[in-house]
């Protein structure tokens, strides 16, 4: 539960001078932000913006994300399209808390949860929910492989060996496909733990500093 409530907030790890340093270089709930350049989508590998714009870039930080998602991740995706499609905020909301709430016996604590989680990820951000859905649509089908040969910037990946979105072996794959690219695997640990963790802003800004 922990992680859920940690969505409706900034981590605090985020809010420090030095948390706020890491956001410039890495994601969160895997989103790619690739430094001195723009912002990529919340999922996947480092998108073809890194391989085509490579000289405009610093540092790329890959957060709980691979080259492809799970089966059953696109499944949770295209249940988040329909309901965002619907205005269905609240049950968008419900399915985005299987990131961290998984399996049928918590199926209605999720249903309790949907309106934070909704207003957390989807209604009380910047972006409109529009936003939301297009990332959504687009995590149904990417495949970031082809690219990621071209990426010529130091990247970073930091991932959990037991997330039900990124397959490990699919981690390890696209990490093999970045050239000079180093993974950093946290054992036992799920998507949601990774992506709030105060452990990936010390990572990331250790990674940059060694250059």
């Amino acid at each position: 539960l922990a992680h859920l409530f940690a969505m409706a907030r900034s981590p605090t790890a985020w809010s420090s001078p030095r948390g706020a340093a890491a956001r410039r270089c890495c994601c969160t709930s895997a989103v790619v932000r690739e430094v001195r350049c723009r912002v990529g989508g919340r999922c996947g590998a480092p998108s073809s913006g890194s391989s085509r714009h490579g000289g405009r870039l610093g540092h790329v930080a890959v957060v709980s994300a691979a080259a492809e998602v799970t089966a059953s991740g696109r499944e949770i995706d295209a249940r988040i399209v329909d309901a965002v499609a619907r205005g269905d905020h609240s049950a968008a909301g419900a399915v985005f808390a299987e990131y961290v709430v998984p399996g049928p016996r918590a199926r209605w604590l999720r249903r309790l949860l949907g309106p934070l989680v909704a207003r957390a990820v989807v209604t009380g951000r910047p972006y409109p929910p529009s936003d939301v859905l297009v990332e959504c649509e687009s995590e149904v089908t990417f495949d970031s492989r082809p690219a990621l040969p071209g990426i010529r910037v130091p990247v970073i990946l930091l991932c959990g060996d037991h997330d039900q979105f990124f397959a490990w072996d699919v981690v390890e794959e696209t990490a093999a496909l970045i050239p000079g690219s180093t993974l950093v695997r946290y054992e036992g640990c799920g998507h949601g733990w990774v992506t709030t963790t105060s452990r990936v802003p010390p990572e990331v800004l250790a990674f940059v500093g060694r250059g």
